[in-house]
């Protein structure tokens, strides 16, 4: 069976077109709200510990949650909503930088907009401050003596006697 060239072959009519429905409103990412402070690679590497599944989010609540991310070792993160703001907590080592340099804390601001948790933070578009959450004292260790990180001053010199005098200079 052939067909002329010449004879165009027709498609059967379009259905016409209905009205658009409006889409429902978009929720703000926390992720994309606080973006700008992170690194790339932060991000880069957040990312990838986000889609291999590595983040654990466990006491969520409005006030905020803790998560652990699993890599080489595990890294304990704490989010705290405060005043609107958010604060940020890590185990790992890149924290002295700061909180948005932490890729635990991005892999789990991900998860966090994954699953939709903390509502409160997204009522809005603007950009969200990501602040470093306050770490609490540690306690010393029983019998541990206390680390000088300052010279003592003359009051704190002990006074040298006409004994201990010339021990101190290795004399006798």
């Amino acid at each position: 069976m052939s067909t002329n060239p010449t004879t165009p072959v027709l498609a059967p009519p379009l259905p016409p077109i209905a009205p658009a429905l409006p889409l429902p409103p978009k929720r703000p990412s926390i992720a994309d709200r606080v973006a700008r402070a992170f690194p790339p690679l932060a991000c880069v590497r957040g990312y990838r510990y986000f889609a291999r599944g590595r983040v654990d989010l466990a006491g969520v609540s409005e006030a905020g949650l803790d998560a652990e991310v699993k890599g080489q070792r595990v890294q304990h993160v704490r989010l705290r909503v405060e005043d609107g703001r958010l604060a940020s907590r890590c185990s790992c080592a890149p924290k002295v930088l700061g909180p948005a340099a932490c890729r635990h804390v991005w892999a789990t601001l991900l998860e966090i907009d994954r699953q939709g948790a903390l509502d409160g933070l997204r009522g809005s578009q603007r950009a969200l401050a990501l602040t470093a959450l306050d770490a609490p004292a540690a306690k010393p260790t029983k019998g541990a003596k206390p680390t000088r990180t300052t010279k003592p001053t003359k009051e704190e010199k002990p006074v040298e006697t006409p004994k201990t005098r010339g021990r101190k200079r290795g004399r006798t």
